[in-house]
């Protein structure tokens, strides 16, 4: 981007501002530049200050520039500063302006700024160079831009102007817009200010030309074509008092016939004619250059126009280059020129980098050997552009298919009389453009002229249109009428385009006292939609509502925006703050406005939360708030907005509130706690007296009985009067006795008193007291017994000290209810004669009279009870004798008597001298029985008086008994055994047997698992003699009595092995017997053998 500045700009500075000194807070400044709406010619001669590329006050605006501004123009800035402050000021500011985007070139020139009119005395400004900062605003890559020092005198205004220079190829930069600027800080943000050109209006200086070739002919024709003024421009067609807006223009038609040389030679004719659109007169230099064919690669001949003064928003013929070839080139039958035209600026003195280029291109007519003597010219013009129209209104006739001054469009023909000389005809047309058109055009005309020997040649002229509307907005602002005496209020505005882009900001309409409507017009906009923001209101106002729209599209030329602006009235309102807090609701709070006659009062109670809501305050006025006590209550302060005055717009929105502060009368109160029976003291329950909620502050809560302090609380307010819940055992007083103690000497009831709940007037002194007395019930024990007496047993239920005063100790028979301490336990039990088992103890609450709180069923917990308040309880042991038992068993051994009967035993048994059962029972061998419900002491005789019949040679021996004859019952659950032996013998002559030829071996037991044990024997047999079926026998190791095997479980298997299972003993006796005896058929030569073992297994 340098690089192309510095071909762009030779000399080109590229620089940041330094010892930069801002403007203070006392400046103002308004930043200008002038509109063209195309009817402004410069310079403009200002008396004594001389000419100036300046414009008149009127047409300097804050907004767009405008449509009639165009390349190389001066376009007039202006700066306007005014110093409020008591002193001069010297401070810095910065111009800048668009130079180059995209390659572009806009504005190339910023003139050193000047002070020349509507300025105070000591107004000064001086210049920095110009200079260049890249993309530093808008949408521009490079600015250029100068920094000025301006001194303004205390109190004064200075005008501070210069102008910028489009540049040439300006039409074609890159952009809706081309922007000036100015900044009050050298970072180019703070305090911009921006005026604007649309880039689309602008128009480009340029040149055309026409050519003619001519060969063999004695005359030369030429057409050359003048468009008076070269660019039109209607600057707002919001103006036009009717439908259209139309202006007058002239295109003149001249025709020049010339010898030629028709001896063969080509006269060439070229003509070169400069458009200057600027507002200025512009200096060309035109060069034109001749070339035989269609390029550029043979010339033929060079003519310069030298400087050539172009006045502002004309075309004119600035060359005419005349060339006679005299030797043409065979075979070229055409010839071509190209025009390229420097500019100069006089008034700046700048060069104006680049140039305008303009070629054309002749065919050589050979019409000879003749002269083309006459010739008619045929005029074609048109017009094209959107809502644009004309007419072409003198000459009257001439016309092909149109009547002068008809409104068309075109083309529009007209045919002149044949010539035979030089000529011109005056085009008188007017150009029509709707209102509401925006948009460029132009107005072109064709000139064609024909010789009559067929040579022809014709010429161009284009007239520019720029047509702009720049409709006004109306903003219209309403308010209500409270402004007094000296009060103003500015309201300010921004109007934005449809892209909510800026395009007027800060837009004001000032109030004073008695004015409720005003407005102010947004002129010189751009047709469209629009829309119109009130910025933050002035203190006081209200904010704005919503943006308000404007559609000022088409031939809508003016639109209005209303606004309507109000305050919000001030409130007024009090407060109370109660103490204790939660009394706030209810109070009677009065708003008097004490400058009106009669004064107006309001009266409000105020809501839950203390606030009494007295509403708007509509009118202005002086104010104030009070409130009406309640009983109960003292005043303590109260603070905020109690009298004001209300002053709008100063207050509005304001919200007045007066607090006022009430606190509760108190009185004094103690709690005390008196008892009566039992152990527990009065310090053992703690007192408390609560009110509810707001006065639950100055509650007493657990405070020991023992207290003798009085508590503040609040006076009027119910206290519920509540102790803990203290030593078990324990019904306080239905009441609590409440006396008053302000009386010396004397106790007086208390005012309030409902049970539980004591209310204190103010200042009063209260002592209340509640009595606990210890709670009892009745007991009685009772003792049932068969055989026996029951007063031979002592019944006792006693008591933990120090609840052991009222300890029972009575005979088993007394029946007796006897008092007992509620909710202790007591331990039951008994003392008597051995030999009796008791039972537990059941206790159950009383037939005699109703039990408060009964509970079905048992009440002890084995020989522990714990009796209810007011229960009468009956608590019952009954006691049943000890027992045990007797078992007879029988061992017999038949040998080969092959006896098998049973024998009778006989048992008798008593307990002392009293019988108890006797009996015969009849055993087998190995079989037992078992004799119950023998109490213990008793003592049982067993006898086998009788015998039973012996088998034939045999005789049965006297029995045995083990452990002996009598056993005596020592224990509960006992059980007693006696074994009663008998043998039988031979009678007849003893035969010699041997005994069986059998070995036995019976080893010792090897372990499974717990519970189980294996027996395991090694048998050696012949076939003579048999082994019968082992025999096993158990009993618990703790009796002497023989066992049966119904303490274990046995199983014998084929093969001789012994299983034992015991059930559940801890230590088992356990006899193995195995006996060998003779097979049938040798009982006379072989004799049983018996083997026997016993173990103890664990």
């Amino acid at each position: 981007m340098l690089a192309l500045l510095a071909a762009l700009i030779p000399g080109a500075l590229f620089a940041s501002v330094q010892a930069y000194t801002p403007p203070g807070n006392k400046i103002q400044f308004t930043f200008e530049g002038c509109r063209n709406n195309g009817d402004i010619v410069l310079p403009i001669d200002f008396g004594p200050a001389g000419q100036k590329y300046a414009c008149l006050d009127p047409v300097y605006t804050t907004g767009n520039l405008g449509k009639g501004w165009n390349e190389l123009d001066l376009v007039p800035h202006r700066l306007i500063t005014t110093n409020s402050a008591g002193t001069a000021s010297t401070f810095n500011v910065i111009v800048a302006a668009d130079n180059v985007n995209n390659g572009k070139v806009g504005y190339d020139v910023i003139s050193e700024p000047e002070i020349f009119r509507d300025s105070a005395a000591g107004c000064q400004v001086t210049s920095g160079p110009e200079a260049y900062e890249n993309g530093v605003t808008g949408g521009a890559d490079v600015t250029i831009y100068r920094e000025l020092t301006i001194t303004v005198p205390a109190g004064g205004t200075c005008q501070v102007e210069w102008f910028n220079r489009l540049a040439l190829g300006a039409s074609k930069y890159s952009g809706s817009s081309l922007q000036s600027y100015m900044f009050e800080s050298d970072d180019f943000k703070t305090g911009k200010r921006t005026v604007s050109i649309p880039v689309k209006g602008l128009l480009p200086q340029s040149i055309s030309k026409t050519m003619s070739a001519s060969q063999g002919s004695s005359t030369i024709w030429s057409v050359k074509k003048t468009a008076t003024p070269a660019v039109v421009t209607i600057g707002n067609t919001c103006d036009a008092q009717g439908s259209t807006v139309d202006t007058d223009v002239e295109v003149k038609v001249e025709w020049k016939k010339e010898s030629a040389d028709p001896s063969g030679g080509v006269t060439i004719k070229t003509q070169v004619f400069a458009t200057n659109p600027a507002a200025r007169v512009v200096t060309i230099d035109v060069t034109d250059r001749i070339y035989a064919g269609t390029d550029q690669s043979n010339l033929l001949d060079t003519k310069s126009s030298g400087p050539v003064d172009v006045p502002a928003n004309t075309t004119q013929l600035v060359l005419e280059h005349t060339y006679v070839w005299a030797t043409p080139t065979p075979g070229v039958t055409a010839v071509n020129d190209v025009a390229t035209a420097t500019y100069t600026d006089k008034a700046t003195g700048v060069a104006v980098p680049g140039d305008t280029q303009a070629s054309a291109e002749a065919t050589i007519q050979n019409s000879g050997p003749n002269d083309n003597g006459t010739a008619t010219v045929t005029d074609v013009e048109q017009i094209d552009g959107p809502g644009m129209e004309f007419s072409s209104d003198k000459p009257e006739t001439g016309y092909v298919g149109y009547t002068a001054g008809t409104k068309t469009t075109g083309p529009v023909t007209w045919v002149s009389d044949e010539q035979d000389d030089s000529g011109d005809v005056t085009f008188e047309k007017t150009i029509y453009v709707d209102k509401g058109t925006v948009g460029s055009g132009a107005l072109t005309d064709t000139a064609t002229l024909l010789g009559s020997n067929g040579f022809t040649t014709s010429a161009d002229a284009s007239i520019a249109i720029n047509v702009d509307t720049r409709p006004t907005l109306t903003i219209k602002k309403t308010i209500p009428d409270i402004l007094t005496g000296s009060e103003t209020a500015t309201f300010t505005f921004d109007v934005l385009d449809s892209t909510d882009q800026v395009v007027a900001d800060d837009v004001e309409i000032t109030f004073t006292a008695g004015q409720t409507t005003n407005e102010v017009d947004v002129p010189n906009l751009t047709p469209g939609i629009y829309k119109v923001v009130e910025n933050a209101p002035p203190a006081g106002w209200n904010p704005p509502g919503q943006p308000v729209e404007v559609n000022l599209e088409g031939a809508t030329c003016a639109g209005t925006a209303p606004f309507a602006n109000d305050i919000t009235p001030a409130t007024a309102g009090a407060v109370k703050i109660t103490q204790p807090p939660g009394s706030e609701g209810g109070w009677d709070m009065t708003l008097t406005r004490t400058d009106s006659k009669p004064p107006t009062t309001t009266t409000v109670a105020t809501d839950g939360d203390g606030n009494a809501n007295f509403g708007q305050l509509l009118e202005q006025g002086t104010y104030t708030i009070t409130e009406t006590m309640q009983d109960g209550w003292e005043f303590l302060e109260k603070s905020g907005d109690c009298e004001f005055t209300v002053d709008y717009p100063a207050d509005s929105g304001k919200e007045f509130v007066c607090t006022f502060t009430n606190s509760k009368q108190t009185a004094l109160l103690r709690l005390k706690k008196q008892v009566e029976g039992g152990s527990a003291s009065p310090a053992e329950w703690l007192l408390s007296a609560t009110a509810d909620a707001p006065f639950n502050g100055k509650n007493i809560v657990d405070v020991p009985g023992d207290n003798d302090a009085y508590t503040e609380v609040y006076a009027d307010e119910l206290y519920t009067l509540t102790e803990s819940e203290g030593p078990a055992n324990y019904t306080p007083g239905q009441f609590w006795q409440c006396v008053s103690d302000d009386v010396s000497d004397k106790a007086l009831p208390a005012v309030s008193q409902d049970g539980n709940q004591v209310r204190l007037d103010p200042g009063e002194k209260v002592t209340c007291t509640i009595v606990n007395t210890r709670d009892l019930a009745e007991l009685k024990l009772v003792k049932q017994v068969e055989g026996a007496s029951a007063d031979s047993w002592t019944l006792t239920a006693k008591a933990a000290a120090p609840d052991d005063d009222l300890n029972i100790s009575t005979p088993g028979g007394s029946g007796q209810f006897e008092s007992v301490y509620a909710g202790t336990q007591y331990t039951l039990a008994e003392t008597g004669p051995g030999g009796y088992s008791p039972s537990d103890w059941v206790c159950l609450p009383s037939d005699e009279e109703p039990v408060p709180q009964a509970v079905e069923g048992q009440l002890n917990d084995g020989d522990k009870i714990t009796v209810q308040a007011g229960q009468r309880v009956v608590c019952t042991i009954v006691n049943t004798r000890d027992t045990g038992a007797l078992t007879i068993v029988k061992e017999f051994n038949p040998q080969t008597s092959g006896f098998t009967g049973a024998f009778d035993i006989t048992y008798t048994c008593v307990d002392g001298g009293n019988p108890v059962k006797n009996g015969t029972v009849s055993l087998a061998d190995g079989q037992s029985q078992t004799i119950t419900d023998l109490p213990t002491g008793t003592t049982c005789t067993v006898d086998e008086p009788v015998l039973p019949a012996a088998p034939a040679g045999w005789q049965f021996n006297p029995p045995s008994y083990s452990p002996s004859q009598q056993v005596t019952v020592t224990g509960k659950d006992q059980t007693v055994s006696v074994t009663v032996v008998n043998s039988i013998a031979q009678v007849n002559p003893e035969v010699v047997k041997r005994i069986c030829p059998i070995d036995v071996t019976l080893k010792k037991p090897l372990p499974k698992k717990v519970g189980n044990r294996i027996l395991t024997k090694k048998i050696k047999t012949n076939s003579s003699c048999v082994l019968v079926k082992p025999v096993v026998l158990c009993r618990p190791i703790t009796t002497t009595a023989a066992g049966e095997t119904a303490f274990c479980e046995t199983t014998i298997t084929k093969k001789g092995r012994i299983k034992v299972k015991t059930k559940g003993y801890d230590a088992v006796r356990v006899r193995v017997i195995v006996r060998a005896k003779p097979k049938p058929g040798f009982e006379d030569r072989w004799k049983a053998k018996t083997w026997r073992k016993t173990w103890i297994l664990r």
